[in-house]
């Protein structure tokens, strides 16, 4: 361990589990509507529409933002194609 200065890992996914709350929201609000929504399909949707943006914030195509606003700004796109959870 001489000469190590930080150790670093990546926990979302393994240690917590973010997919569930999602899942229950989106379910909740669906229900609240009447809407048909696949609470699963809404959640790895909003994930890999984040990675997506996330891949195009370290090319320089987009300007550099966090992780709440990436994650904002996928949300925003997909309630655009449910109009009935914005």
């Amino acid at each position: 361990m001489h000469g190590i200065e930080a150790l670093a890992f990546d926990v979302g996914g393994t240690v917590f589990d973010w997919q569930t709350p999602i899942r229950q929201a989106i379910k909740s609000l669906a229900d609240e509507r009447d809407a048909r929504v696949d609470p699963k399909e809404f959640a790895l949707a909003w994930r890999a529409g984040m990675f997506a943006v996330l891949a195009q914030v370290r090319q320089g195509d987009l300007a550099w933002m966090n992780a709440d606003q990436m994650h904002r700004l996928v949300l925003d796109d997909l309630a655009r194609d449910c109009p009935y959870l914005s």
